[in-house]
């Protein structure tokens, strides 16, 4: 290894986007929020290497950021997911786990490029939902529940 990293994520942009290697000269992926009220939804458009084509994934996420799909094309009865990815609880010390599930024939690395963001998105929102409590807690003189509130950063 050469400590060159395989991909990079632009979180501060908008849409969001996945770039090849460690600098933003390679665009591999980028991810456009979508208004749902059902779902955190995303729509992931990058370039297939095989055919040199633009194309479309739908990523949709559960409210709770759980559970995160990925489908090929506009998600509906019929289009195929290609992933699903799964946060399990934070084990103690070591903060959430994830599994990946791919359908064989699709690019891995990719795919585990989406599930990165899915954790960023999700972590993101678990920081976002703190700092509105603890906002709300100081509007309100309740210091006792923000005490309880474990590990903001």
């Amino acid at each position: 290894m050469d400590g060159i990293p395989v991909f990079n994520y632009d979180n501060s942009s908008s849409p969001k986007k996945i770039y090849a290697g460690e600098s933003e000269d390679k665009l591999i992926a980028s991810l456009t929020r979508k208004y749902s009220w059902k779902a955190k939804k995303y729509k992931v458009e990058y370039v297939n290497l095989l055919t040199k084509k633009r194309e479309i994934l739908d990523m949709n996420l559960d409210k709770g950021y759980r559970t995160c799909g990925v489908f090929l094309g506009k998600e509906k009865d019929t289009t195929p997911k290609i992933c699903r990815m799964v946060a399990y609880k934070k084990e103690k010390n070591y903060g959430p786990r994830y599994r990946l599930e791919i359908s064989s024939g699709v690019d891995n690395m990719f795919m585990i490029a989406l599930g990165i963001s899915f954790a960023i998105l999700r972590i993101k929102a678990e920081i976002y939902e703190k700092e509105t409590l603890i906002n709300e807690c100081i509007k309100t003189n309740n210091y006792s529940v923000i005490a309880e509130i474990d590990g903001i950063y």
